[in-house]
């Protein structure tokens, strides 16, 4: 995939993300909230591989975003807002691979490990892989908006998904995916206009 391919493939892709969002975060809505019993749920593993696909996708969707602001970016608050997504999506991934296919591994050994709440170490590492996904969208709309590449109210649509998507309540992260989606088929109607007008239409 060439570095305009990515450019152009960017509201698909988004689509795309909204799409297996809602078919990771529908189904916690019909698991059991202990582990052990969520994971002999028939759509469990299918729940786990949406959300680890949607990650690899908005992976795919944020570089677009950066290849998009290419030039008009400033200082080093862009390479931090990168970091900072790309970390938490890689966290995001990682924990959803472990929740697909090792609960249901380390249930079958011993179920009463997921017999309490979840706490200590295993909870800081869900709140941190949390607070950096959205963090990092926040950023992003902050990076995005000074590049002039969102309008206010686009930057403020994603800064405002990013926060809701920190929620532990179901359908959060696919309601954050499909603003990032409508957002960029803002921009990709946007781009369209200035091409048929021959110059760079304003987001």
């Amino acid at each position: 995939m060439t570095v305009q391919s990515l450019r152009n493939a960017v509201p698909r892709l988004a689509v795309l993300a909204a799409v297996l969002a809602f078919f990771y975060d529908a189904p916690h809505l019909l698991f059991d909230s202990n582990h052990a019993v969520a994971s002999d749920h028939p759509l469990y593993l299918f729940h786990a591989a949406m959300g680890i696909l949607g990650m690899i996708v908005l992976t795919l969707v944020l570089a677009g975003l950066l290849v998009r602001a290419e030039g008009r970016l400033t200082g080093p608050l862009p390479a931090v807002a990168g970091l900072v997504t790309l970390t938490g999506l890689v966290m995001a991934a990682g924990g959803t691979w472990g929740e697909g296919f090792m609960v249901p591994y380390l249930a079958d050994i011993d179920p009463t490990v997921f017999a309490g709440e979840v706490g200590g170490y295993l909870l800081a590492i869900i709140i941190a892989g949390g607070l950096l996904f959205c963090t990092g969208w926040l950023l992003m709309a902050v990076v995005l908006r000074r590049a002039e590449v969102l309008s206010k109210g686009q930057a403020i649509a994603l800064g405002a998904g990013a926060v809701v998507a920190l929620a532990p309540v179901p359908l959060t992260t696919f309601l954050f995916v499909c603003v990032l989606a409508a957002v960029t088929q803002k921009l990709h109607a946007n781009a369209t206009v200035g091409d048929e007008r021959g110059v760079l239409a304003p987001a």
